[in-house]
């Protein structure tokens, strides 16, 4: 029944989602500190001046100093001017998946960031706005005052080479910390910061093609008990043999002819491919 099959595929997707979650548990890394300042950049900052506002002050946790020279180095990151459309962002030397940003105001003041976008790249060149679930900007929650640490999570998590944070709206003057939140991910597929083994040739996955291991053997994750449940079912379902059932009501003999299943394009979740490429949708017709 084609009923049988959306909820099979809602059924599918709940529990693939359950797992990303579970997957994403052991991947809130912070990122950042691996991160050379050079990689740290913005649309401007206050270097020729006191105090010194560059990029790199924009670290997570940086402290407001004061140098040899007598220079005084802000603890955060300020645009020159306050105005829209100020960023600062951070570039990773490959795509790193991302679930969520950490922020702070400024050390040794009340000067923060209340609400902010999030922009990330791909390619290291094109940025796209994170939306949320209505495909509309989502826009963040900041800070609330200088020092604290504010975690927001991101809608769906993702792989990107950049970050970009994009302040909206602030308190007295544009000043933000920051770091990003995710796990590496090197050119083997398997996240570095985790004990981990490949996942299954060909599946992918938004978590970056690994499974969790332990140290006394391999754990077997849902997204693998998934892959093992569909291309069982697909073998069960792919007959290509009509069947006839008979149904008797009353006086009435109705045969029901079942034909073979055909295949159409599907997307699994909005942003993560199908890991098993297409939905099959029986059709069926009934002879007197």
């Amino acid at each position: 029944m084609v009923g049988d099959g959306i909820t099979r595929r809602a059924l599918i997707a709940f529990i693939v989602l359950a797992s990303v979650r579970g997957q994403d548990v052991l991947c809130h890394d912070r990122l950042l500190p691996s991160v050379p300042d050079a990689h740290i950049t913005a649309s401007s900052s206050n270097v020729a001046n006191q105090p010194i506002t560059s990029p790199a002050r924009g670290r997570l946790n940086t402290t407001e100093t004061t140098l040899s020279n007598g220079t005084i180095a802000m603890g955060a990151w300020a645009p020159a001017v306050d105005q829209h459309g100020e960023y600062i962002q951070a570039m990773f030397d490959e795509v790193t998946m991302v679930n969520g940003v950490l922020t702070q105001g400024r050390n040794q003041g009340n000067d923060h960031v209340t609400l902010f976008k999030i922009e990330y790249t791909e390619d290291g060149t094109t940025w796209k706005t994170i939306n949320n679930d209505l495909d509309v900007e989502e826009i963040f929650t900041g800070n609330s005052d200088g020092d604290s640490v504010q975690f927001n999570e991101l809608p769906c998590p993702l792989f990107a080479k950049g970050i970009r944070i994009i302040p909206m709206e602030w308190n007295q003057h544009v000043a933000l910390r920051f770091d990003v939140s995710g796990c590496y991910i090197d050119n083997s597929g398997v996240a570095p910061t985790n004990t981990t083994q490949s996942f299954l040739p060909g599946i992918v996955t938004p978590f970056g093609l690994t499974t969790p291991s332990t140290a006394s053997g391999t754990t077997i994750n849902l997204i693998t008990l998934i892959h093992w449940f569909m291309t069982h079912l697909s073998n069960a379902s792919s007959t290509t043999t009509p069947v006839s059932v008979k149904h008797t009501l009353s006086s009435t003999t109705t045969t029901t002819t079942q034909l073979p299943t055909t295949t159409t394009p599907y997307v699994f979740l909005p942003g993560i491919p199908d890991p098993f490429g297409t939905t099959k949708r029986p059709q069926s017709s009934l002879v007197g």
